[in-house]
């Protein structure tokens, strides 16, 4: 399973943001969606779709169309580390920021490292267990 992470759409789903979410399997919106369009956006071609409280208001109406797997049942938000000027490549890109996130199943914990690069693309990410 290849999980993509994004927040704070508010509204608008850039193409950026597409582009890297296209080899994913599962998409988990951490919040702020701002138009239910983008969950339609982001749950096309058989996505799975989640998401965690804290949605923009009157959003969480429009959750019913979109497949949210069930068993993940928290996503926290653990830290956002400066790592520009360690030379860290990862898909050709310079990385200058990890983003650390925990999240729990029905079954298990893990984290899942982001990784940024200088312009806030997501390049790569790691699941880890705990």
């Amino acid at each position: 399973m290849l999980l993509g992470i994004i927040s704070d759409t508010h509204g608008l789903l850039r193409p950026e943001a597409e582009a890297a979410l296209a080899g994913v399997s599962r998409i988990l919106h951490a919040g702020d969606v701002g138009k239910p369009e983008i969950l339609d956006a982001l749950a096309k071609g058989g996505k799975q779709l989640a998401r965690v409280p804290g949605v923009t208001r009157g959003v969480r109406r429009d959750f019913i169309s979109v497949h949210e797997f069930s068993d993940i049942r928290s996503l926290t938000y653990i830290s956002s580390d400066n790592v520009y000027g360690r030379n860290i490549v990862r898909h050709g890109s310079k990385v200058v920021r990890v983003n650390t996130y925990k999240y729990v199943t029905n079954t298990a914990s893990k984290y899942v490292l982001v990784y940024l690069t200088a312009d806030n693309l997501m390049t790569d990410e790691d699941i880890v267990d705990d």
